[in-house]
């Protein structure tokens, strides 16, 4: 296309005048000489109204239109070589059944085309409400997944809202003339609340898909800012990845200073997956405390204690879910028996001082058919971790920690079985135990032994013969019931389940626990880079950057790529809402003179990654 000053000339209409003005009849239909001979001068513009032929002579522009199209074209005729558009709100996060309101500004005239890009379908999942320019109302013409507007000139704010009609991400380009801009939405779920975080998990080790599985979120000041959360996490909300259904939850300890640790049960962790997610909103100050243990622990669980009294209840069971038939322990000799840290995986824990520290308490039915029990010990020496019963209790069963280096499991029968771990466990350091029996009575089979999500091997082997029933006796944290056999040493987070969990449960579990199981995004929204030629530029991310906007200048925190600069687009979130800023300078690699659609200071934000 041939250029003029520095403008290609594919646009006919703006404010600059043309070769002629006449509004008479007699000049519109005059014959005009061609200027210029040489072909290379020459361009023809044709449409079904006529043609425009243009012609450069010198620094001249000359236009040529033929009779047809001077008489489907009112007067004055202008031309502006400038035709420019940018989105202004980028990116939204609109609530499924709620508008979509995409703000626009353009220079010049030119057909206007907004498309659906990215499996963005109107009519499936998102529906086209208005177009306005101000406040006039305009209507586009709409042909499958692609609106259009001839001739859009707007000398103010452009406004296109659609509907939302399902949950996800969408992509809508709007072109005018040779110039794209683009605008995306990602679904929120309630819009009283103003801040989300999403949790992805790491499951990539594991075939098995998990069901009603309970993670631990650990949050600390470098995964939420707390200034952003109400002072006892009333507002937290955990929601699935269908940006829809509302999960269970219990807050164990909400700790400002530290780390606080929440569970939460996720209907379903896929299978080798680096991907899957739920959400947890935050940002509501006049939300109230919705978590429930109860139901955070399904039914599968005899029992959980997480042992850690900041409400002074470290013996109560988080599982209970029958108000009749209550799990709760009565703590004895329990001075000083709570000890708080403010770290993961240890955020308190019980110190058993192996002469008479223990848990008791009742425990409704019977673990007869299987059982896994999970926890965390830091041993001084030998002792029982958990136990149900005395031994002259017919069913009885305990776990213990034998001889400095292994853990013993017992159930009680007219040949008691007898299973025990090899030399791989230790004193003075934090372990992850777990032992899962199926119910059966060959002890190297039936049952299994973990160390930090591990299999371990077994060194001892007794099969039981005509196990008995442990329905109705009370369960221990500590010692066996007689009592006897004290732990010496510190227990944290026992939780006994009515069947037998396999390998991918317990190591998913370990990892959960361990915090190494949790991904968790940035709680700012990272800031966009949008090139004014077109889409964002996945080339411009060679390297992790931030950048922080204060007053009218962007200071990123590595070298940025020559071909970002003036004209280009940050979108960022600040102050609870989404923003741009245009770049209107480059003064070194680092640094960027910047301003708001309006020319403006634009707002300010801290340091937030940078996307493109």
């Amino acid at each position: 296309m041939k250029q003029w000053g520095n403008k290609a000339l594919a646009h006919f209409f703006a404010p600059l005048p043309v070769y002629a003005a006449e509004t008479d009849e007699e000049t519109r239909n005059k014959e005009t000489k061609k200027q210029g001979d040489d072909p290379s001068d020459q361009l023809l513009v044709a449409s079904d109204k006529g043609y425009v032929e243009m012609n450069i002579e010198g620094n001249k522009l000359i236009l040529i239109p033929d009779k047809e199209w001077l008489a489907t074209h009112t007067y004055p005729i202008i031309v502006d070589p400038t035709i420019e558009i940018h989105v202004l709100n980028i990116q939204s996060y609109p609530e499924v059944g709620g508008e979509w309101l995409v703000k626009f500004v353009t220079q010049g005239q030119d057909d206007l085309v907004i498309e659906g890009l990215d499996n963005t379908d109107f009519g499936e999942e998102i529906e086209f409400v208005s177009l306005h320019c101000g406040v006039e109302e305009r209507t586009p013409v709409i042909e499958g997944n692609v609106l259009t507007y001839e001739n859009w000139t707007c000398p103010g704010e452009g406004q296109f809202k659609v509907k939302v009609l399902k949950d996800g991400k969408h992509h809508l380009q709007f072109r005018f003339g040779g110039e794209t801009a683009d605008a995306y939405n990602d679904t929120w779920w309630n819009s009283a609340w103003a801040k989300r975080k999403k949790i992805t998990f790491n499951n990539t080790v594991n075939s098995a898909q998990y069901t009603n599985f309970p993670v631990l979120v650990a949050l600390n000041s470098s995964r939420v800012s707390y200034a952003n959360t109400q002072n006892s996490g009333q507002d937290i909300r955990f929601v699935d990845s269908d940006n829809s259904t509302e999960l269970s939850y219990e807050i164990e300890r909400w700790n400002e200073s530290g780390t606080s640790t929440v569970w939460v049960e996720v209907p379903t962790v896929d299978a080798t997956s680096s991907d899957d997610f739920i959400w947890m909103y935050y940002g509501n100050a006049s939300a109230s405390d919705n978590q429930d243990a109860t139901s955070t622990w399904d039914n599968s669980y005899a029992g959980v204690w997480h042992l850690s009294s900041f409400d002074g209840a470290a013996s109560a069971d988080a599982s209970t879910t029958d108000s009749a038939v209550s799990n709760d322990g009565v703590i004895t000799n329990s001075n000083a028996f709570y000890n708080t840290t403010s770290t993961v995986p240890r955020d308190g824990y019980g110190d058993f001082d192996g002469s008479n520290d223990y848990i008791t308490g009742n425990m409704g039915g019977n673990l007869d058919s299987g059982l896994t029990l999970t926890g965390w010990i830091k041993s001084d020496g030998d002792g029982h971790i958990v136990a149900r019963g005395a031994t002259v209790n017919p069913g009885w069963w305990s776990l213990a920690f034998q001889f400095g280096n292994r853990i013993r499991f017992d159930k009680d029968g007219s040949t008691d079985l007898v299973a025990r771990t090899s030399a791989v466990f230790s004193t003075g350091s934090w372990q992850h135990f777990a032992v899962s029996w199926n119910g059966g009575v060959d002890a190297s089979a039936d049952v299994v032994f973990y160390k930090n999500g591990g299999i371990v091997a077994h060194d001892l082997d007794t099969d039981g013969v005509s196990l008995n029933s442990d329905s109705g006796i009370d369960f221990g944290i500590g010692a066996q019931l007689n009592p006897q056999n004290y732990f010496n040493g510190s227990i944290d987070e026992v939780q006994i389940s009515s069947v037998a969990r396999d390998e991918n449960w317990i190591y998913a579990q370990y990892l959960s626990e361990n915090d190494d199981f949790i991904t968790y995004e940035t709680e700012d929204k990272e800031i966009y880079i949008y090139r004014s030629v077109g889409t964002n530029s996945a080339d411009l991310n060679t390297t992790p950057r931030t950048v922080t906007i204060s007053g009218n200048t962007a200071t990123f925190s590595g070298s940025m790529p020559n071909k970002v600069g003036v004209g280009d687009t940050l979108q960022y979130e600040a102050n609870s809402k989404y923003n741009v800023a245009f770049i209107t300078a480059r003064t070194s690699a680092t640094v960027f003179s910047v301003q708001s659609a309006t020319g403006t200071t634009p707002e300010a934000t801290s340091t937030a990654a940078v996307n493109v």
